[in-house]
C-alpha cells in the first residue's frame, strides 16, 4: 500500500494515481472527508490498512480478500487492532476484481459521521480523446448542487452543469465522458449561480484515456476550498 499525499493546501485539487491493483482480490481506498474528525485509523476485518490520515487525504488502492469485510474509521492510535467501539462502523460486501472506495462523511460533533461507500469503474473511456468523471457530493449542504466542468474562462451563464442537482452523498453513475483538456470545477446551489466551490482559472489538465473521481468536500481556510480530484487509473 502506498499513501499519495498530494493536496495542494489552497488550490484544492489533488491528483494521485491508483496504484496496482490485484484483480483475485477487492481493492478498497480511502478518502478522509470529514473536517472535524481528526486523523483517522482505517481497519478492515480488524488489520489496520490507513494509519493517522487527515482532512482531504487519500490512500491508494489495496486488495482484500473478498466477502463481507467488517469496515472500522477510529481516532488515530498507535494500536494495531481496533478498539471495541469506533465513530465509523459498516460492512462492506467485496466482490474480487472490483474497486471500492470508502469515504468518512459528515461532521463527528454534529453525529453524524458516517461511511460512504462507492463501487469503482477503473476502465479507459470507451470513446477516444475523452477522460471519464465521477463526482461525489460529500459536503452535507442542505440543498443540492450542481457541479460545473467547463474551460478556465467560461461564463457560468453561458453553460449548463456537468452535473445538475446531486444530493448529499449522492455518487454521478454512470461516469461522463468528456473531451480531454484543461478544466475548472465549478459548484453551485443547484438552480442558481451562487458559487459554493470553485478550483479557479488557471485550469487543470485532464488527460485522453484517463478515469477521474472528484470529491466535492466542505471548503475549510489554507486547507481546501472544497474540492479533491483523484486519478483513478
Amino acid at each position: 500500500m502506498f499513501r499519495p499525499i498530494a493536496l495542494l493546501s489552497i488550490a484544492a485539487l489533488a491528483l494521485a494515481a491508483c496504484g496496482s491493483l490485484d484483480s483475485s482480490k477487492a481493492n478498497i481506498r480511502f478518502v478522509h472527508a470529514s473536517p472535524d474528525a481528526g486523523a483517522v485509523d482505517l481497519f478492515i476485518n480488524g488489520t489496520k490498512a490507513v494509519s493517522g490520515y487527515t482532512y482531504t487525504q487519500f490512500s491508494g488502492y489495496t486488495g482484500f480478500t473478498q466477502g463481507n469485510l467488517a469496515v472500522k474509521v477510529c481516532p488515530a492510535s498507535s494500536a494495531t487492532t481496533p478498539p471495541a467501539s469506533c465513530p465509523i462502523e459498516t460492512t462492506l460486501t467485496a466482490n474480487p476484481g472490483k474497486s471500492y472506495t470508502i469515504l468518512a462523511v459528515g461532521s463527528l460533533a454534529g453525529g453524524n459521521l458516517s461511511a460512504l461507500i462507492a463501487t469503482d469503474d477503473l476502465t479507459a473511456p470507451s470513446v477516444g480523446g475523452q477522460f471519464k468523471l465521477r463526482v461525489i457530493q460529500a459536503n452535507p449542504v442542505n440543498t443540492p448542487v450542481d457541479v460545473y466542468v467547463t474551460a478556465p474562462t467560461t461564463d457560468l451563464t453561458t453553460v449548463s452543469p456537468a452535473v445538475p442537482s446531486l444530493a448529499y452523498q449522492g455518487i454521478t453513475t454512470p461516469y461522463l465522458g468528456i473531451a480531454a483538456g484543461s478544466y475548472r470545477f465549478r459548484v453551485t446551489s443547484a438552480g442558481t449561480l451562487n458559487v459554493l466551490i470553485d478550483s479557479g482559472t488557471t485550469g487543470f489538465p485532464l488527460s485522453s484515456g484517463k478515469t477521474y473521481t472528484a470529491v466535492v468536500v466542505p471548503p475549510v481556510a489554507n486547507v481546501t476550498n472544497g474540492l479533491i480530484l483523484m486519478s483513478d487509473n
